[in-house]
């Protein structure tokens, strides 16, 4: 499946740049399979996802529900 072999690339970096935190809203204009989103909904923020391809956001959505 598509989201067993996804990894996000540069986490560590979006993570250190935006520093998530609870409360904190963010836009991730490229959700793909909500790697980056993911991680900071896990860290509090909240996220908008905004994804064109439908089976990407599919996979986001049962990723991220």
């Amino acid at each position: 499946m598509m989201e067993e072999i996804h990894k996000p690339v540069f986490l560590k970096e979006v993570l250190k740049y935006f520093a998530p935190e609870t409360g904190k809203r963010y836009i991730d204009a490229t959700l793909g399979l909500g790697g980056h989103s993911g991680a900071i909904l896990e860290r509090g923020g909240e996220v908008l996802g905004i994804e064109a391809d439908e089976a990407g956001l599919v996979v986001a959505g049962r990723k991220l529900s």
